[in-house]
């Protein structure tokens, strides 16, 4: 028997935004999302991009309470790069 996958999707900055700022308009829609079904992940890249949005706007609270439950979170995947991975997402990117 064949085994079977969640479909996958990457996550990026905006989905965390949306889910840490209630006054976003996509707020609700990426709460839900991870009860989807849905395998997520994401990059460190990203999870730094997002702290560091979160702060310039003024919510430096926010960005740490976002980083301290990223940090023991099971519930999207943290990709950590190397300059494979690096090199070929930047490969992707050009396409």
């Amino acid at each position: 028997m064949a085994a079977t996958h969640a479909p996958q999707s990457f996550v990026d900055t905006s989905f965390y935004i949306a889910r840490i700022m209630p006054r976003d308009q996509r707020h609700e829609k990426a709460l839900r999302a991870v009860r989807s079904g849905i395998a997520f992940f994401t990059s460190t890249l990203v999870v730094n991009e997002t702290i560091s949005l979160v702060q310039a706007r003024g919510f430096f609270s926010a960005a740490i309470s976002f980083l301290r439950e990223k940090r023991v979170s099971q519930e999207i995947s943290t990709l950590y790069p190397d300059p494979v991975m690096q090199s070929d997402g930047w490969d992707l990117f050009a396409r």
